[in-house]
């Protein structure tokens, strides 16, 4: 069983931010929570400290200073394949 600090851990470079987004959105437009509130933390220390070395299409949405303040995405656009992978992810979210 995979223990829930190993979670942010253990994802490549390459889907940090695909998993920030999945979870921005879980969280505040579908109202659930499916990882802590640290691990979230530690999804976006990570997210900052790996940014330039960090390539995504998405990641031009981001707003790195959010990362550092405790923040979130806090746009209302979320990309339509991150609602699919969020509801395919977690089915039971609105």
């Amino acid at each position: 069983m995979m223990r829930e600090e190993d979670y942010v851990d253990l994802l490549p470079s390459g889907l940090l931010v695909p998993h920030y987004l999945i979870h921005c959105y879980l969280y505040y437009e579908a109202a659930e929570s499916v990882i802590s509130d640290s691990q979230f933390d530690e999804l976006a220390r990570r997210l900052n400290a790996e940014w330039d070395s960090t390539e995504h299409p998405h990641k031009k949405l981001l707003d790195r200073s959010a990362l550092t303040s405790g923040g979130s995405y806090l746009r209302k656009f979320y990309p339509r394949r991150t609602i699919q992978a969020a509801k395919r992810m977690f089915p039971y979210t609105g």
